[in-house]
């Protein structure tokens, strides 16, 4: 849990500070009403490299809580510095703030569908597969420390590998229950 606090409030403050500044460096460069849009991209950019290098999780609900921290974050200290303290003459609130509003929300939900959770799950799916060397037995408990995930996780990881047929259970329940690869899988 408090990775997913640093993740999702220092990257959300992170990257809203950048197009605060952002902000000011085009106010001298393009007409008022254009400055969201100049900052757009960058701030798309900013965000996807913020997705794929420093947020890691296979969680939709951890990608469904950064969007949701990330788009309060931008809410409140848009209205709080930008439109409270500047009082922009033209106003704050036009189609590309709520475009930016509606990307700070869907960017991390769509990555969180598509993006690095199956990255990490192929990922995750040869580092089990590598624990069936030389006709190894292995138990969820091996699969939970040399992982570092939950009973849970681990077991959702061995019954994926199982249905795809790279795996075969051995045992029924409890204690006595251990995977061994599928020697019909390897051939």
């Amino acid at each position: 849990m408090k990775h997913f606090w640093k993740a999702a409030v220092m990257w959300g403050l992170a990257l809203w500070f950048l197009g605060y500044l952002l902000g000011f460096v085009f106010h001298g460069l393009v007409p008022p009403d254009e400055i969201g849009w100049h900052i757009m991209p960058i701030g798309v950019v900013a965000t996807l490299w913020v997705l794929f290098k420093r947020i890691r999780s296979t969680s939709l609900g951890y990608y469904f809580g950064v969007a949701v921290v990330w788009t309060a974050i931008a809410i409140v200290f848009d209205y709080l510095f930008i439109a409270l303290l500047l009082h922009p003459s033209d106003g704050y609130y036009k189609p590309d703030v709520y475009l930016y509003y509606t990307l700070t929300y869907t960017l991390p939900l769509a990555f969180g569908l598509f993006g690095r959770g199956r990255f990490i799950e192929a990922e995750k799916r040869t580092k089990v597969l590598n624990l069936f060397t030389g006709g190894t037995e292995v138990t969820n408990d091996m699969v939970q420390k040399a992982l570092g995930v939950s009973d849970a996780t681990a077991t959702r990881y061995l019954d994926a590998l199982e249905r795809t047929g790279d795996i075969v259970q051995l045992g029924s329940t409890g204690s006595g229950v251990v995977y061994r690869r599928n020697s019909k899988a390897t051939a």
